[in-house]
């Protein structure tokens, strides 16, 4: 078969039921060939066209491409449509509910059966479970149920604490009979431990949250200890295996397999002298990294070793992924000044594409009954170490003030650093800047222009933005272990784990679902239920995506799988 791609959509006229093309550049790798009536087998000329990547899956999941002649499948019929339609209302009406119990069974029952085991704790938990949220709702309450009258909170960056996010936790959960506990914030209040200490011998409850850079430095973990040995306390770690990381990459240099104690870092050693003071100490994450599971393991008590059972039963409370790949550029190309901007121009593009279907599903179904959405990109750049070509945050900002990149003037561009975070229009142009964590509802808020944010290391920990839908990576990764050389994908598969978050209006859906049926929802779920990521080429990289994808991660096809046949 001789067919020559076209260098644009081709579906731009007419009517077609899964809508036309409203992109207005494409770039060359979102350019397919579909066959028009899904049957891969008609190969005459006049079935073939070329369609953007967008329009081939709504064309696929509308018309039921894949069950057309030639793939095997079965046409629907109208009672399996109203079966799928009344599962979905199912699941979606009791949507919280189920969450609920799979949080229970993944994180607060073990919790509760651990509780007095008087062990090191490190709780494994899926992703998207609320592990965040069950330490403050859920396991607090508990502890002040259960005599105890202070919780140690830890986190491994400031930047990972919002304390509006957290303050709405602890104050919004059930404490029983039992005292709200009073809040000290690491980076929002100026903590006195003799007041704390005060309070606490009043017989108040306090919740004392921390991040590792507070906490290991100066006299703090001596000023801690004090407490611990005093009165009963629940420590917590949110992203436990966070703060060991480093150790072991210098760990591995200097002896190999061998967890040298000269190397252990300071965040392990205070946290178990935290629980040699009698602490009740849970570390809490969902990727136990290999130095946790077999250089110190056995000082670790594990708790939920296997989480693939709940990983699959958590698919309708995720996004799922439609691409996750490298590019045919590496970091070996970032000399070429064009790799930046065609591939900013793409994300752009795939955006604002993303926003105007999203607008216009809006408009064609629900006509303004529920709130507005959006759908935004991050950007990945390299830290201003090492030798070689590099993608800085600062060479994003100057292709905007080139002109040579197409962002829409409507929309900005956030930069994020250990400074704080900046807000930039189309031209490059400053427009506010700021120090804490309001970047975040920028991005979230969709009557904010901000559509785009550029960070660093907080790609790994630190952004919750639910409105992720694409992402571009220009960060190279490279460690090994120095025993086996296996890739430490621990940062990598951290950061694809940003884009999991769910961006679903679950009152719009169950609308959508009994006003207009299973296909309509598909297509919502198309537009705001699934993310694309675009990385250099790099073998590290790749392993990082097939790990992910085999732990934490769902296809697209897994997840209409799920729904189809719940």
């Amino acid at each position: 078969m001789n067919y020559n791609k076209k260098t644009f959509c081709e579906n731009t006229t007419g009517s077609p039921m899964w809508g036309t093309c409203k992109q207005k550049k494409y770039h060359a790798s979102e350019l397919q060939m579909d066959h028009k009536d899904g049957n891969p087998f008609n190969n005459d000329p006049s079935n073939l066209w070329t369609i953007c990547s967008n329009c081939h899956q709504r064309k696929t999941d509308y018309m039921g491409d894949r069950l057309t002649p030639g793939r095997g499948g079965s046409v629907l019929t109208s009672s399996m449509v109203a079966k799928q339609k009344k599962e979905l209302i199912e699941l979606f009406t009791n949507f919280n509910e189920i969450r609920k119990l799979i949080r229970d069974e993944g994180i607060l029952t073990p919790f509760i059966e651990n509780y007095d085991n008087g062990l090191l704790n490190i709780l494994i938990g899926a992703t998207n479970i609320g592990k965040t949220w069950c330490i403050y709702k859920e396991m607090a309450p508990y502890h002040f149920n259960n005599g105890g009258q202070l919780h140690i909170a830890l986190s491994p960056i400031k930047e990972s604490m919002n304390y509006t996010e957290l303050e709405e936790y602890i104050l919004e959960a059930d404490y029983g009979k039992v005292k709200v506990p009073i809040i000290r914030h690491s980076d929002s209040h100026k903590i006195n431990f003799r007041e704390i200490e005060k309070k606490l011998r009043l017989g108040k409850n306090v919740t004392l949250i921390m991040s590792d850079q507070f906490f290991n430095s100066k006299d703090r973990p001596e000023e801690v200890l004090k407490l611990v040995k005093k009165y009963k306390t629940l420590v917590t770690r949110d992203e436990a295996s966070y703060g060991m990381l480093t150790s072991w990459e210098y760990s591995k240099d200097v002896t190999g397999n061998a967890y040298s104690e000269d190397t252990k870092q300071s965040f392990y050693n205070n946290f178990k002298d935290l629980y040699d003071a009698g602490g009740i100490v849970f570390g809490v994450t969902a990727t136990p990294n290999r130095e946790m599971k077999e250089i110190i393991g056995e000082d670790w008590n594990i708790i939920n070793p296997d989480i693939s059972d709940l990983n699959s039963r958590l698919i309708p409370f995720r996004k799922s992924y439609e691409s996750i790949k490298c590019a045919d550029w590496g970091v070996e190309d970032y000399g070429d000044p064009t790799v930046l901007t065609s591939e900013l121009n793409s994300l752009f593009t795939k955006v604002t594409a993303a926003n105007i279907m999203l607008d216009e599903f809006d408009t064609t179904y629900v006509n303004g009954k529920f709130h507005k959405q959006k759908i935004t990109g991050m950007i990945v750049a390299q830290p201003d170490q090492g030798n070689g070509d590099k993608i800085l945050q600062s060479d994003i900002v100057d292709a905007l003030k080139s002109g040579e990149c197409d962002m829409p003037s409507h929309q900005t561009m956030l930069v994020i650093n250990a400074h704080g975070w900046e807000e930039f229009d189309s031209n490059g142009n400053l427009l506010e800047e700021g120090k804490h964590n309001e970047f975040q509802d920028k991005l979230n808020d969709p009557h904010e222009p901000a559509h785009y944010v550029v960070v660093i290391n907080r790609a790994v920990y630190g952004v919750n933005i639910n409105t992720l839908g694409f992402g571009l990576l220009f960060r190279k990764y490279g460690n090994q272990t120095g025993d086996t050389k296996e890739y430490i994908t621990l940062s990598a598969e951290q950061l694809i784990g940003r884009f999991n978050r769910l961006n679903i209006d679950i009152d719009k859906i169950l609308y959508i679902l009994k006003t207009h049926g299973p296909d309509v929802f598909r297509q919502y779920m198309e537009l705001v239920g699934r993310f694309t990521i675009k990385a250099p080429k790099n073998e590290h990289i790749e392993t990082a995506f097939e790990n992910f994808k085999s732990t934490h991660g769902t296809s697209w096809e897994s997840a209409m799988s799920f729904y189809f046949n719940y």
